[in-house]
């Protein structure tokens, strides 16, 4: 399990408060100390596994199954499936069930060792079950939820805590290659009439920030206050060049009420639906998100139709309730049924 606070985390974190919300009971183990233990809304139990073979790790997880005697372990990050996969095994009380994140094709020797550990597999969208029917495996589909962005300032006083003056549009999270930054850059010309915000850091910020000198562009570095960033903005965009699992940063904006404007692939489509509640647009195509920016700027009731539809849309499907009803049929429908005592 890594020590930093990505998309899975955040994902567990939903999960854990929508079962929670629903009267499961809930055990989440993590790294002593980490952002997923800090973020959690209940208290971690303190666990992880060195390496794919850990022994003791093993062994501790064993401890733990037998203790708290749950129906099922679910395992989340790709380091853990193997040996929360043995422990599950061994355990011989709780079937493991893998959760998949990423849209990536499993390579064939891994599909086959996981199909021996697992009881099944759910991905966090149909592009990523997808991704794991491609290698001969079964796997479900359950979309998450979230719990609704909370500004603690009005949009006017949001604005003037970040500088934002004009039409704004920005994104939200790390800097790096595939995030598609690039494509906005190169979408923008000097004597556009609107500008770009970018929220957050990462590896690719030097870069990004040569690419940027002559464009209406500001670079806000990280923030703990994303309600409020993206409650400023005009318009959220999530420009990704590459398959994103389900984003989670265009449920945010939807919560918000935002127009969005986004790439058409990997999971996102499963949330916005084109030209009603956001924009989908080609990745890596400056002119097809420059001609939509420009739409956007130029038609401030098109701003508010889509932000409207994207919060109804919200409200009406990625609630937590929405969340911990999906995991739970999906589960229910996955596992065996419990033996009658």
């Amino acid at each position: 399990m890594p020590n930093d606070f990505g998309g899975i985390e955040r994902y567990l974190c939903h999960l854990s408060q929508a079962l929670l919300d629903a009267g499961q009971e809930v055990v989440v183990t993590a790294p002593p100390g980490s952002p997923l233990a800090q973020n959690l809304p209940l208290k971690a139990v303190p666990h992880a596994f060195r390496h794919k073979y850990d022994l003791k790790g093993i062994a501790g997880l064993i401890r733990l199954i037998q203790g708290e005697k749950p129906r099922a372990l679910f395992a989340h990050f790709s380091p853990d499936y193997v040996p929360s996969g043995i422990a599950a095994k061994l355990a011989k009380s709780a079937p493991l069930v893998i959760v998949r994140h990423v849209a990536v094709p499993w390579k064939p020797q891994k599909a086959r060792l996981y199909s021996r550990l697992a009881h099944g597999f759910i991905g966090v969208s149909e592009a990523v079950s997808q991704s794991v029917r491609s290698t001969g495996l079964e796997c479900r589909t359950c979309l998450s939820g979230i719990s609704p962005l909370k500004p603690t300032l009005n949009r006017l006083t949001a604005r003037e805590k970040f500088g934002l003056d004009g039409f704004c549009v920005g994104t939200l999270g790390r800097i790096v290659p595939e995030k598609g930054h690039a494509t906005v850059l190169a979408a923008l010309t000097p004597d556009l009439p609107l500008t770009y915000h970018i929220f957050g850091s990462g590896s690719y910020e030097a870069t990004l920030r040569e690419k940027a000198k002559g464009l209406p562009v500001v670079f806000q570095g990280r923030t703990n206050d994303v309600a409020e960033a993206t409650l400023g903005l005009d318009a959220v965009l999530i420009p990704s060049v590459w398959a994103e699992a389900f984003s989670l940063v265009v449920l945010e904006a939807m919560s918000l009420g935002k127009a969005i404007v986004a790439s058409e692939v990997g999971g996102i489509p499963e949330a916005i639906v084109s030209g009603e509640s956001g924009l989908l647009l080609p990745p890596d195509d400056p002119m097809a998100w420059q001609n939509s920016l420009f739409r956007l700027q130029n038609d401030g009731e098109l701003v508010m139709r889509l932000g409207a539809a994207a919060k109804d849309r919200f409200e009406s499907e990625f609630q937590l309730h929405h969340f911990s009803q999906r995991f739970l049929t999906t589960s229910s429908d996955l596992l065996p049924s419990p033996v009658p005592s």
